[in-house]
């Protein structure tokens, strides 16, 4: 740790200052120096000569410029003191050191040089290791330092196309031995290294690198249909997922155009029935897969599916009063339509009605033969296929019955 060779030249005299070489000498004690990674401790025998006012401790170091001579480096003003810790040390370095006693007008011989090393930085934990395949995470274990100096450890992480590590974390306790790396990338390779820290505040060499794989996600909803043409709901089917931690589906819908897709159902079969009470509404749609971690798949594939589409309204024509009835004809081209209802409205005064409904109209005319004279009949027909669903009412004709002898007059 130290030896007293002298390989440098004696530390120079403060200037001025008269050698006076009665003054005694610093003499260490047979312990006299202790080595730390960031300090140095000095102690010497006690000084019983009363014309000493103090000692100068001189020192050389690496990055000293001149490297053959010892500069001042600590004045201390009491005979009585024995000790000094030198805390401007750095690990694993070579430092030398002399003494000097002072009395009020002169000062001793310099002291034999006394060379000692610092220790060695620290080392990091022994053993370390990790865990990969968790779900956007990374867990580290290592075994404790034995070291009880050791206040905490450092977690540091990079990418495989990262240059550097980066401090991530900082685990305190000695004794701690796990640290789990969370909120990470899926099916994502991470690096890592553990630094011990002391208690004051020196940081060891780096451990080995650990290497670790976060889980990847599920394999992606493949061949997903929707349908097209069922009435008031849209039936969506996917392939099977066939992975060993498969969960469940997720299966999230967004109206056209808006990108807005939220969560309407969780099923573990591959198939799906959207319940909507509504004619040619449309959605979008994506199916993802779901693991026992609750990681989700990709979506590769948004489908559109879309209800049944109401029928084709008829075009009604001109009606026509025969014979105490009136007769209505339309036309619809729409093969789907299995029956039609004739909507009647009576007028009643400038603002009141009376709706009447004929339903179940097989063919495409009805003759209406509940009218009475002088009154005004408004008429439209809804086409309705064998779901039920019912178009949009036909175009609205209307016609004034005469009154009684009086010819018609039609509009």
């Amino acid at each position: 740790m130290f030896d007293g060779c002298n390989n440098l030249t004696v530390p120079l005299p403060e200037k001025n200052v008269p050698l006076d070489k009665t003054l005694p000498t610093i003499t260490l004690t047979k312990h006299g120096v202790k080595a730390d990674m960031n300090a140095i401790a000095l102690e010497w025998k006690p000084i019983d000569d009363k014309r000493v006012k103090g000692v100068y401790i001189y020192k050389h170091s690496p990055q000293d410029k001149d490297q053959n001579t010892h500069i001042l480096y600590k004045t201390i003003d009491n005979r009585f003191a024995t000790h000094f810790v030198d805390t401007q040390v750095k690990p694993s370095t070579k430092y030398a050191y002399s003494f000097k006693t002072f009395s009020k007008d002169a000062e001793s011989d310099s002291s034999p040089v006394i060379f000692v090393k610092s220790l060695h930085l620290l080392h990091s934990v022994v053993w370390a290791d990790t865990i990969s395949g968790l779900p956007k995470s990374v867990k580290l274990i290592w075994r404790p330092h034995t070291n009880s100096k050791v206040a905490s450890y450092i977690i540091e992480r990079k990418k495989l196309n990262e240059d550097n590590f980066k401090k991530i974390a900082e685990v305190k306790n000695r004794l701690s031995a796990e640290y789990i790396d969370q909120n990470l990338e899926d099916n994502q390779i991470y690096q890592y290294q553990i630094r011990v820290k002391t208690f004051d505040n020196l940081i060891s060499t780096p451990s080995k690198i650990l290497q670790a794989t976060t889980k990847s996600l599920p394999k992606p909803i493949q061949n997903i249909q929707a349908s097209q043409n069922l009435p008031k709901q849209i039936k969506l089917t996917w392939d099977p997922n066939t992975e060993d931690d498969f969960y469940q589906y997720y299966v999230y819908r967004s109206e056209p155009n808006k990108d807005d897709y939220k969560l309407v159902a969780t099923l573990y079969n591959n198939h799906f029935t959207d319940k909507i009470d509504e004619d040619g509404k449309t959605y979008y749609y994506q199916v993802r897969a779901v693991d026992n971690d609750g990681l989700e798949s990709k979506y590769e594939d948004t489908v559109v599916g879309t209800t049944l589409q109401k029928p084709q309204s008829a075009t009604l024509k001109k009606p026509l009063f025969t014979q105490d009835t009136i007769q209505l004809q339309w036309q619809n081209e729409d093969k789907r339509v299995k029956n039609y209802i004739v909507i009647r409205k009576e007028k009643k005064g400038w603002f009141d009605e009376i709706v009447k409904k004929f339903k179940n109209i097989q063919k495409t005319s009805f003759i209406d033969t509940d009218v009475k004279y002088n009154t005004t009949y408004s008429y439209q027909v809804v086409s309705v296929d064998k779901y039920g669903i019912k178009s949009l009412p036909s175009n609205k004709v209307t016609i004034t019955t005469p009154k009684q002898n009086i010819k018609i007059n039609e509009k």
